[in-house]
Parts: C-alpha cells; sequence; structure tokens
C-alpha cells in the first residue's frame, strides 16, 4: 500500500497513451476545481457507454499500467474515468491516501480474517434435509431465478452494460440471482446446499443495505443537489424507472421471500456473519484498489483520502451486526 502515498496523482505515459487519455478525459481536465454542482450527476450515469469504456481501454494502456506498480497509483487525469465523476469533488477522487484510512484498512482486514477464520472453525450450517421439488417455495425459487436473471440480462444489454458490475447494488442483485438458482437446483444436485446456505445471510445483508442506504441516504443526498427543474426531472426519469425500482426497492421483497421461505428458515451462526464479512471485504478491496485507481467514483464517502473513511467504513461492517440480529430474530420465528 506504500504506493499509494507516494501518489502525485499524475500520469507518466507514452505520447500515444497521453493523447488518448487527453482525447477522453477532456472534461476532466476542467475539473481541477470543487465546482462539481454544475455538473448533471444523473446525465453522468446517463452517458456511460461501455462500448465507449470498451475502446478507451483498448486505445490506452491504462489497463497495463494498472498491473505497473511503478506508475502512479491514479491512472487517469484527475481520478475521473473519462470524465465521468467530474461532480465527485476534488479531493475525493485525486491525491495520497489519508494515512489513518490505510492504517484502518490494515485493522479492518485483520478482524476480518480473524472472525471468518473463528467462523468456518465451528460447524458452520446445520445440517436438514433440502427442500423437495415441485414445492410452492421450489416454483418460487425457479420464477424468482429467471425474472432476476432477466434483469440481469437488461442491466448487461443497457448502454452502461457490463460497467455496471462495478456497482455494489448490480453486486448485490447478482448474489440475489444466483441464491434464487441455487435453492431451485439443490433438490437435484444436493451437493450445493451448503453453498445455498452459505450465501443466505450474504445475500439478506446485502439487499438490506443497498435499500436502506440508498432509500434513506443516496438517493435523497444526489437529489438534494439537483438545482434545476430539469435536473430533478431527470433523476426522476431516470433513477424512477422499473429496472431502478427493481434494483433498489424489491430487491429486498426477492431476498427476504427467498431467505425466509424459499429455503428452510434456520437460526444463523457465526459461520453466516463470517462469509458477509469476507464477501464485503473482498468487495471493499475491489472498490479501493480497482475502481479508485481507475478513477472510478461511485460511493465518494468511502473515498480514502478523507478521515470521513473512517467513519463510512465503521458504519458499513457496523450495519453487518446489526443485520446480523435483525435477520437471525426473522429467521428464527420462521424456522422448521
Amino acid at each position: 500500500m506504500c504506493v499509494v502515498t507516494a501518489s502525485t496523482g499524475s500520469l507518466a505515459t507514452t505520447p500515444s497513451h497521453d493523447e488518448g487519455l487527453r482525447k477522453d478525459n477532456s472534461s476532466s481536465k476542467n475539473a481541477s476545481s470543487d465546482h462539481h454542482d454544475e455538473v448533471d450527476i444523473v446525465a453522468s450515469f446517463e452517458n456511460v457507454d461501455c462500448n465507449e469504456v470498451w475502446n478507451f481501454f483498448m486505445k490506452t494502456s491504462v489497463l497495463s499500467d494498472f498491473f505497473n506498480w511503478r506508475k502512479p497509483w491514479v491512472l487517469v487525469p484527475q481520478g475521473s474515468f473519462m470524465g465521468y465523476f467530474d461532480w465527485v469533488p476534488l479531493r475525493f477522487r485525486y491525491g495520497p491516501w489519508h494515512p489513518a484510512c490505510m492504517a484502518y484498512l490494515g485493522v479492518l482486514t485483520a478482524w476480518v480474517y480473524n472472525e471468518y477464520t473463528k467462523g468456518m472453525a465451528q460447524e458452520p450450517f446445520p445440517n436438514f434435509q433440502p427442500m423437495e421439488a415441485y414445492t410452492p417455495s421450489w416454483y418460487y425459487n425457479v420464477a424468482g431465478f429467471a425474472w432476476t436473471s432477466f434483469i440481469i440480462y437488461r442491466i448487461f444489454c443497457s448502454g452502461m452494460g457490463w460497467t455496471s458490475w462495478g456497482m455494489y447494488t448490480v453486486w448485490s442483485w447478482t448474489f440475489t440471482a444466483l441464491r434464487h438458482g441455487l435453492c431451485a437446483a439443490v433438490p437435484f444436485k444436493p451437493e450445493w446446499t451448503n453453498l445455498s446456505e452459505q450465501l443466505r445471510f450474504p445475500t439478506l445483508v446485502q439487499a438490506t443495505l443497498t435499500f436502506a442506504v440508498w432509500n434513506a441516504a443516496i438517493g435523497p443526498s444526489i437529489y438534494a443537489q439537483m438545482k434545476t427543474p430539469s435536473q430533478q426531472a431527470s433523476f426522476c426519469r431516470f433513477f424512477g424507472n422499473s429496472l431502478w425500482r427493481q434494483l433498489h426497492v424489491y430487491n429486498i421483497l426477492y431476498a427476504a421471500i427467498n431467505g425466509i421461505w424459499g429455503s428452510p428458515a434456520r437460526a444463523l451462526t457465526k459461520a453466516d456473519f463470517s462469509v458477509a464479512l469476507a464477501i464485503c471485504l473482498f468487495y471493499s478491496y475491489f472498490y479501493l484498489v480497482a475502481l479508485d485507481r481507475m478513477g472510478v467514483h461511485y460511493y465518494l464517502v468511502f473515498s480514502p483520502r478523507t478521515p470521513f473513511a473512517l467513519v463510512s467504513w465503521t458504519i458499513l461492517f457496523a450495519c453487518h451486526y446489526a443485520c446480523f440480529a435483525l435477520w437471525n430474530t426473522i429467521l428464527t420465528k420462521y424456522a422448521v
């Protein structure tokens, strides 16, 4: 991680690389100030084209530079990938990581590793007979898997396409689809029961966080930055469409029905909590290492460049404790 503290945010490239970056990131060069309120955040998302992103990677050496630790940590001008994240204040996307954040990330990693090893050392998950096929709950899982897979197809065919999988929201939806599919397949593949059980609580906690954080914090905070009627209308049009409602509202319903009724309800164990923590840490590293280095900043409050991340990271993992208590109470009530 020492390469982060040494980052200057500048970009050392070959002439052809620099030319391509200047062309594809011209708007980023004008983002040296924090006048992010002048940028239409919704338009930044609507204008993302996965084909243009792929062409950008093909024309530049950003991907190869990513694995070259001698390069500066921030690989794109001003820390804004193709100018899509100019709306993020400069201090959150450009410059060295805060030393306290680096140290705290190490502490969190050690804590999660300790929790995971202790949790998996126990009897991971109670043994019980998987549900039978052709029952109402099995038909629900089949229908749920088909529907959630259809939404994944729609996401993949959208303008953002495969780039959408950088977002925690789509990450969470994918786990929900996988869990439905496993529950539908378990009657025919009993050996998949353990994997299905390992994903029960991670699916529930991810759907809960996506629903709660978006509707209580992220969504309202973005809308508050819409200064004009046209911007407010674009927010309602984009984030209020049927696809986004599936991802941010109905997601909790699918995860809850699957977790409580789609497979036999049971009390949660330390192993459930451990797996959820490990998956959360994995995404955190993906976000902080892969996305941050390429200038992708979906969640500015998690930026490691300000001490505020110490608060947001703590809240994120604390929410796992709260969700564990909530869902353990619910699942215990309906346990068979």
